[in-house]
């Protein structure tokens, strides 16, 4: 199964890793996991997951803040009727 995702490597008979095309690397999770060139691909994958979660992070505050903002304004509004 190809794929680019390193997550599944581990689960992987065999691991061929490619740069622009060609094949720099070729073996099972054991052989190929404790290389260098592996390690970077891991930690490429690992901080684009983070990034990915932060961003995700951040639209559900910034919902979150819209809806309290939204609550503010009812209630204000129940407040200025009742005020009259």
């Amino acid at each position: 199964m190809p794929t680019h995702a390193i997550k599944f490597a581990p689960f992987a008979d065999e691991i061929i890793v490619m740069k622009k095309g060609k094949v720099v690397q070729m073996g099972s999770y054991q052989e190929i996991s404790h290389t260098p060139e592996f390690q970077a691909l891991e930690l490429k994958e690992n901080r684009r997951e983070e990034r990915k979660e932060i961003k995700k992070r951040k639209h559900r505050a910034s919902l979150k803040e819209k809806e309290i903002e939204t609550d503010l304004l009812k209630f204000k509004e129940v407040i200025d009727t009742r005020e009259q």
